[in-house]
């Protein structure tokens, strides 16, 4: 038997973009780092 789990996305997101210049990009987070900037609500 197989099952599928879907996750519920319906909804409205808000996604912050970097403020970056006009073609820059930004740095690869460190994998090693702390996820301190992330919220587990």
């Amino acid at each position: 038997m197989r099952m599928h789990k879907h996750l519920g996305v319906h909804g409205a997101y808000n996604f912050l973009l970097p403020d970056l210049a006009p073609g820059a990009i930004r740095d690869l987070r460190d994998p090693d780092a702390s996820d301190d900037d992330e919220d587990d609500t």
